[in-house]
């Protein structure tokens, strides 16, 4: 029995599955809600939903059908149709949707694509969607994932890499003056000028091979 104050909740995710309800009988009065469950929704997908109602016998019917508040920092969900033999939800999400929680404009840049490319994701660039858009309802989730993908993060990983390098670099270099050294000296000194040309020194921090 589902009374006039009472609410029947149905989840459903973007291939348009829907939770089945099934009895033999029942006595409808009051509200089915609708929920958003964490899927990737494309942006503008409009979603037909099925009647969630398997049953065979009922009395009277739902007095209101509406969706439940959603959770997602970055979509937004209408419903369109509230006729129970068919439903249809339109799934939007803004031009800021990510954009809107950046910190710098490395990832504002970065948040705009995400939200052009929303419509078309496939692949892997899915499961990132979907793990953005049912992130934390505030947001600050995204602005961390912007953060760690953006241009930005790339650049200082850049500029540690360059440094690595010259480190490197400056070790060869020492490496090659020692030997030129060492060579000179043993010529100089002794008869084992052969044996100082195939000497080889190397150099590097300790832990630099892990």
């Amino acid at each position: 029995m589902n009374a006039s104050d009472a609410t029947l909740e149905a989840g459903f995710v973007a291939d348009e599955t829907v939770t089945a309800i099934q009895a033999r009988y029942a006595k409808l009065s009051g509200t089915l809600a609708l929920r958003p469950m964490a899927d990737f929704y494309a942006s503008d997908q409009k979603i037909h939903l099925k009647n969630p109602l398997r049953i065979t016998e009922s009395d009277s019917g739902f007095r209101t059908v509406s969706l439940t508040s959603v959770s997602s920092p970055t979509l937004a969900f209408d419903l369109v149709n509230e006729d129970i033999d068919s439903l249809q939800v339109n799934v939007s999400r803004l031009e800021t949707a990510y954009s809107q929680y950046a910190q710098n404009s490395g990832s504002s840049g970065l948040g705009r694509s995400l939200a052009n490319i929303g419509k078309m994701a496939s692949g892997d660039m899915r499961t990132l969607f979907t793990a953005l858009d049912w992130s934390a309802p505030d947001g600050h989730e995204v602005s961390r994932a912007l953060d760690t993908l953006g241009p930005e993060a790339y650049d200082a990983s850049a500029r540690a890499s360059l440094a690595q390098q010259s480190e490197f670099n400056l070790l060869i270099l020492r490496r090659m003056l020692g030997n030129e050294s060492a060579r000179r000296f043993l010529s100089a000194t002794s008869e084992k000028q052969a044996e100082a040309d195939n000497w080889q020194f190397w150099a590097s921090p300790y832990g630099s091979g892990s």
